[in-house]
């Protein structure tokens, strides 16, 4: 009896874990990463504003979340795939709205050092970071594609080796 009842226990927490991680959304706005260049900017009217390393980096027509009024919403490229966002927001009460709406959607997040307002979400595909200043008084927040930086890396190591070569 007592071994049934660690089994079924077992089988439930299986079953919470899956349906939980089942609603973590990955990408953003309901596209996933690696989504066409093409096909977000007759969505979003994308704005190309910077060569950011290897990134192509374009503003968007995104000007809130939820109630939040947004300074820029950027989406960030990698060989014309969807890779990652950058949100920038002025305010206090906007910070502490964002961190509540981050942990409805994404679950609760870590902090690495009580005395610094940086925080993250992890799952197997993003990456996702709130960082608050104190100081400017504003909150950025970066949501990036692990697999798809991880190619930009690669692809930048091998240009680096056979860059070397010209030494």
């Amino acid at each position: 009896m007592r071994r049934r009842t660690q089994c079924i226990v077992i089988i439930l927490i299986m079953l919470a874990v899956s349906v939980n991680a089942q609603k973590v959304k990955d990408g953003f706005k309901g596209f996933e990463w690696g989504t066409s260049l093409e096909k977000l900017d007759s969505l979003f009217e994308l704005n190309h504003v910077d060569n950011e390393e290897a990134f192509d980096v374009y503003n968007t027509n995104i000007n809130n979340l939820g109630d939040v009024k947004l300074d820029f919403c950027h989406f960030y490229f990698y060989k014309k795939q969807f890779m990652g966002v950058w949100i920038k927001v002025d305010g206090y009460s906007n910070y502490g709205l964002l961190l509540k709406m981050m942990d409805n959607v994404y679950g609760d997040h870590e902090q690495e050092n009580q005395y610094i307002e940086k925080y993250t979400w992890h799952s197997k595909k993003t990456l996702r970071i709130l960082d608050y200043n104190k100081i400017k008084k504003e909150t950025e927040i970066r949501l990036i594609s692990i697999s798809i930086y991880r190619q930009q890396q690669k692809d930048e190591e091998e240009k680096a080796k056979k860059g070397a070569d010209d030494f």
